[in-house]
């Protein structure tokens, strides 16, 4: 049933959702949604990108499921973040926005290249920082590649390759690969967090249960049902939701560190998305532990 109510939810168009960086006027009409700070477009005279509310950083262009990763993230004013797969930095904007100096770092130098001028027209640039490898970060985030199928509404052509790539049978291994990686820019006490926009156990659950073995000095940091004053939002909530709609796939449901948004279970303006959240020990190191010393070779994945 649930994936009977996923694929439809898949046949219709998503929204556009927005992440204010401020209050924006007409010519753009929205309605605010959960998540404080995030708004769906009702209607707007001409393209978005031509509004001088975006020219002059009002807002992004996000769904309401990767709004999650800051407060998720627990970015703050004062922390150091590391966006480990930034891309095209739609998540590094919002670490940035929630006061946290933030170092981007991808292996499609293209799309790297775009975050300066958009940190810049947001007026977040300040914050923004290249990858120091011998620096520790009090979170890091991992937006790992997948397979996509949290967005297939974004992108129906995708249905089609995935059949016939099936993605999933050889992604976990990169994606566990990515995250130990990763994990050893945490500082000791310092948040990591692995997120996809797939929907599927064995990029999920499976890679967060298979990190924990592999990483004795790293735990679940739980999420709970504290509202949070920044954000708005109450993940266990969100948790409980999922779970009650996977009652049916014990191999699917969550653990206390766990989120699985999706559309036809939390409202539209989310996409399918997924969030694992882990803790390092404050007596680590610093070095080493699960991910080795950081690398000096490029990373371990393309994009």
């Amino acid at each position: 049933r649930l994936a009977r109510e996923f694929a439809r939810a898949c046949d219709e168009p998503g929204p556009t959702v927005l992440r204010l960086n401020r209050a924006v006027a007409s010519p753009v009409v929205a309605r605010p949604l959960s998540t404080r700070g995030a708004v769906e477009v009702l209607s707007c005279d001409g393209s978005l990108q031509s509004t001088e509310a975006w020219r002059t950083g009002g807002f992004e262009v996000m769904a309401e499921s990767s709004q999650c990763c800051a407060p998720a993230a627990r970015a703050r004013p004062g922390s150091t973040a590391l966006d480990y797969c930034a891309g095209r930095g739609g998540k590094t904007l919002a670490l940035l926005a929630a006061g946290a100096t933030v170092a981007a770092h991808d292996l499609d130098l293209a799309a790297l290249r775009q975050i300066p001028p958009a940190a810049r027209r947001a007026g977040l640039d300040g914050g923004l920082r290249e990858l120091d490898r011998a620096s520790r970060y009090d979170l890091v985030l991992v937006d790992a590649p997948c397979s996509s199928t949290g967005v297939l509404r974004r992108h129906p052509s995708l249905r089609w390759q995935l059949a016939h790539s099936q993605p999933w049978r050889h992604l976990p291994r990169t994606q566990l690969a990515i995250l130990r990686e990763a994990a050893s820019f945490v500082a000791p006490a310092g948040v990591l967090l692995y997120a996809t926009c797939s929907v599927l156990a064995p990029e999920n659950q499976d890679v967060a249960a298979a990190f924990l073995r592999a990483s004795p000095d790293f735990r679940p940091l739980p999420f709970d049902d504290t509202v949070d004053p920044e954000f708005g939002w109450r993940p266990r909530r969100l948790a409980r939701a999922a779970n009650r709609a996977l009652a049916a796939s014990p191999r699917g449901q969550l653990r206390s560190h766990e989120l699985l948004l999706l559309p036809n279970v939390h409202g539209p303006s989310f996409d399918g998305f997924y969030l694992a959240r882990f803790v390092r020990d404050a007596a680590a190191s610093g070095r080493g532990g699960s991910g080795g010393t950081p690398a000096t070779t490029a990373p371990v994945f393309t994009r």
